[in-house]
């Protein structure tokens, strides 16, 4: 009313101290503005009500109005006749940004506490080497071709699905049904992405049904994979309370890049960036570039060099696995044996 409709207005249902789940509810739409102008109460609780909503969007996006002395909000100000004054606050409203300095003080309650013993993986050796699986961090992991790296995620993924981990996955190199016949599978220990592999329809709609209760998402990807929607979808399923993101794999991203070094490194940042910003864990599966000796489906190890994009991801990663196995050899035995090699732990 105050600016003739010139700018769309809307108003939280449920005052400050609700006003976070309800943004998060309308985040996509929200999101969709170049700038968000927040107008919260100049009451302490609407002062922190707006910092919570501020820190949901892109540094730089978000500007908060803070009343003038003797006035609680807009409509304050427009029923003393003040709407000049309602324009003025609007356009001079602060860009919000984060605090950026905490001294030892402000510290020490967080530092005092235990350490945080992580999520379990799906090897106890693997959690007694990393110490778990923490939120705000990064994951990547490096295999040749057909070497078990997209095998591995499945049954990681299928673990935290059945424990009630909300968990959301991005396979690009397989269609949506592909991917949840076999999570099905390995949560019921059955192959049923496999003709004629003994088992039943009846257990794979069980295995569905349970996995289907827990909430999980598979992305519909339809053959292409574009990171600044997939950045958004994210970060409104982590609004949604979602902590694993499976990433399979982080070339794709790349394939219509002009220079892919460059784009990838942009994009490690991205992602160790939004893992400390939603509190959520990524994995991500890494193409590697052919080695200059044995290849990798022959069992030939692997480096952290041997990652595309290995310079970004090796300074980003809080820890990089390799999967190593010789898918050709005559021995069935070793053929069947892989070793999982951790390339670097930053923790």
């Amino acid at each position: 009313q105050a600016q003739g409709n010139k700018w769309p207005v809307v108003s939280v249902p449920n005052g400050a101290q609700g006003a976070a789940k309800s943004c998060r509810n309308a985040f996509k739409w929200l999101n969709s503005f170049e700038e968000i102008v927040l107008w919260f109460d100049n009451d302490e609780a609407g002062q922190e009500g707006a910092e919570e909503v501020a820190r949901m969007f892109p540094i730089g996006k978000v500007f908060i109005v803070r009343s003038p002395d003797g006035f609680k909000d807009a409509n304050d100000l427009l029923k003393a006749g003040r709407v000049k004054d309602i324009i003025d606050c609007i356009w001079k409203a602060v860009p919000y940004t984060p605090a950026r300095f905490l001294s030892f003080g402000a510290l020490k309650e967080e530092v005092l506490k235990d350490p945080d013993p992580g999520k379990p993986w799906i090897f106890d050796e693997l959690t007694e080497w990393t110490y778990g699986r923490r939120l705000g961090e990064t994951y990547f992991f490096g295999a040749g071709t057909g070497v078990g790296k997209t095998d591995f995620f499945t049954q990681q993924a299928a673990a935290d699905i059945s424990n009630g981990e909300q968990v959301a996955i991005f396979s690009f190199e397989q269609s949506p049904v592909e991917t949840a016949k076999r999570l099905a599978g390995k949560h019921a220990g059955r192959r049923f992405h496999v003709p004629d592999s003994g088992w039943s329809t009846d257990e794979l709609a069980t295995a569905f049904d349970q996995l289907d209760a827990t909430g999980a998402y598979i992305y519909d990807h339809w053959g292409s994979a574009d990171w600044d929607t997939v950045e958004e979808d994210i970060t409104l399923l982590a609004h949604m309370g979602y902590q694993h993101f499976y990433l399979d794999h982080l070339t794709a991203f790349a394939a219509h890049a002009d220079d892919e070094r460059k784009f990838l490194e942009g994009l490690c940042a991205d992602l160790a960036k939004l893992a400390r910003k939603l509190g959520v864990i990524f994995y991500v599966i890494s193409h590697l570039s052919t080695p200059d000796g044995k290849p990798h489906e022959e069992g030939g190890r692997v480096f952290v060099r041997h990652f595309k994009g290995s310079r970004a991801i090796g300074y980003w990663a809080h820890f990089m696995f390799g999967i190593e196995r010789n898918t050709q050899s005559d021995d069935e035995d070793e053929r069947l044996r892989a070793k999982f090699r951790c390339l670097k732990d930053r923790y």
